[in-house]
């Protein structure tokens, strides 16, 4: 009986210690996100357009358009995009100089990246760099152009006779395939 009692009080102080340690986590994470939503962000000094990649040639072609959206001009702009594996691997970053690389208030550049496509699951771009620094630039990512609809797969009319039932291959009319 006397153990028994032991267990219980070990037990119950076991469990209220763990309670009370996720209560304390739970409570300094809140915090945390609390402070990160509060925190100043920059102003948003361009916007990033990243297009769904194409497959073209046997590559896949990732690219994207860059506006300018401060009141000044942003030279040397290049944009980090990161690469995904497919299978475990490690992420790749790729900078990319944009085409062209000084823009002015209001104006667009491009940038594009082919890659093989079997490796790499997603692109997305990470950061944007300017000047001759490369120091980083507060942007904002959204979707640009859609990929193009696949081409509708063209049907083959195969003139070998069938069965009355609409089948190829029966008992009564055997064909081999190579």
């Amino acid at each position: 009986m006397r153990q028994r009692l032991i267990a219980f009080i070990i037990a119950s102080f076991t469990t209220l210690a763990l309670l009370s340690l996720y209560l304390y986590l739970q409570h300094r994470n809140q915090l945390r996100w609390t402070k990160a939503r509060e925190a100043p962000r920059p102003p948003v000094l361009a916007h990033i357009y990243a297009d769904e990649p194409v497959l073209r040639g046997g590559q896949a072609v990732i690219s994207g358009t860059v506006v300018n959206a401060s009141n000044s001009r942003l030279e040397n702009v290049q944009v980090e995009v990161e690469l995904i594996p497919r299978i475990e691997g490690t992420i790749e970053t790729h900078t990319i100089r944009l085409t062209p690389d000084s823009l002015a208030p209001g104006e667009k550049g491009r940038y594009v990246l082919s890659v093989p496509p079997n490796r790499w699951s997603l692109a997305r771009p990470v950061k944007l760099r300017a000047g001759e620094d490369g120091r980083e630039i507060a942007f904002e990512a959204s979707l640009g152009e859609r990929r193009p609809p696949d081409p509708p797969h063209l049907q083959t009319n195969d003139a070998r006779p069938r069965s009355p039932s609409g089948f190829i291959n029966t008992p009564d009319n055997p064909v081999n395939i190579p």
